[in-house]
């Protein structure tokens, strides 16, 4: 995880690489999460930190080609939203999350060069 070194920072990013025993074990996670996200899209959630409760609101899963993408945006927050990315890559599962008040494409961008650099290994 990366971030402003404050309580209150701007930018937020996360990278999450999964390394499974076979493609076919990573395609069966994708498959099963691509589901799961379309069973929960455009909902609210709360989430309790311990001390507050946030609500957030879960829009349309995005599916392009074997990336799926949602937005996330967070009630009363000024703007802040989150953009989280998936895709499988041979026998390797990326993630990406990107949050901060402006938040487009930056999830897809960090995982499509997530996806470019495990090419190269």
């Amino acid at each position: 995880m990366a971030r402003e070194d404050t309580e209150k920072n701007d930018h937020w990013v996360e990278q999450t690489v999964v390394l499974y025993p076979s493609a076919d074990m990573a395609q069966k996670f994708f498959d099963d999460s691509k589901s799961k996200w379309q069973d929960c899209a455009n909902y609210a959630v709360s989430v309790d930190d311990g001390g507050t409760s946030y609500m957030w609101q879960l829009e349309d899963v995005t599916i392009k080609d074997t990336m799926i993408t949602q937005f996330t945006t967070q009630d009363k927050a000024d703007g802040w939203g989150c953009q989280h990315a998936v895709s499988p890559v041979s026998n390797v599962i990326v993630e990406a999350w990107a949050c901060s008040y402006s938040v487009r494409d930056q999830a897809v961008t960090i995982a499509t060069d997530m996806i470019a650099n495990a090419a190269t290994k």
